[in-house]
């Protein structure tokens, strides 16, 4: 698996490359500077919750994800087992990228299977609030993330994560902003979704 991680890592404008399983797991990973192993793993949780919202808000599998943020870009790719996440800088060659991590995923896969621990949901500290923003943005668009961050700022939620207390606290009020844009049905399905971030797995 390390190997395969190392050839994605040999694009031009990869930063490296990792393996979440569903449960949250770091399974594997490759980076050309090191990344500490907790700040992996609070990323390898944050993705697994966030695919998970959006297949709950969506009613169907997400199978890839492309991420851009000021200072560089994630690509996720799902996987049967898990999900291929890759660190890039913005401009990378995302056709190039495609192909190779393509080829990487169909090596994965088998490699998932053997390597997978059993099922268990890694506990989190809150909610992050990425998952709530990648409902948000399904919903509305770069709209649904200013709602939240206007309607979390508003209420002085400044921290990366939410109780599920503070997320209950805030979805009538979101749920309303929504339904402005989007109509009630909307608004209440994608509410519906946050809501079960609130609920241990």
């Amino acid at each position: 698996m390390q190997d395969i991680l190392r050839r994605i890592s040999n694009v031009p404008g990869v930063l490296g490359a990792f393996v979440c399983s569903n449960e949250g797991d770091v399974l594997a990973s490759a980076f050309t500077d090191p990344i500490a192993p907790h700040q992996l793993s609070t990323v390898c949780r944050t993705i697994t919750q966030t695919l998970d919202v959006l297949h709950t808000a969506k009613h169907a599998r997400v199978s890839n994800l492309d991420l851009l943020y000021a200072k560089g870009r994630l690509l996720i790719k799902r996987l049967p087992r898990g999900a291929l996440v890759m660190v890039c800088v913005r401009t990378v060659n995302i056709p190039l990228l495609s192909l190779t991590s393509e080829t990487a995923a169909k090596a994965l896969i088998p490699l998932l299977k053997i390597t997978a621990p059993p099922a268990s949901r890694v506990p989190t500290e809150g909610i992050p609030v990425t998952a709530l923003s990648a409902v948000a943005r399904d919903v509305l668009g770069p709209t649904g993330e200013r709602v939240l961050e206007g309607l979390l700022k508003k209420q002085g939620h400044t921290a990366e994560t939410l109780t599920g207390e503070e997320l209950l606290a805030v979805l009538p009020q979101l749920e309303s902003s929504f339904a402005v844009f989007v109509g009630s049905a909307k608004a209440r399905s994608a509410v519906e979704a946050m809501r079960r971030l609130s609920v241990p797995a």
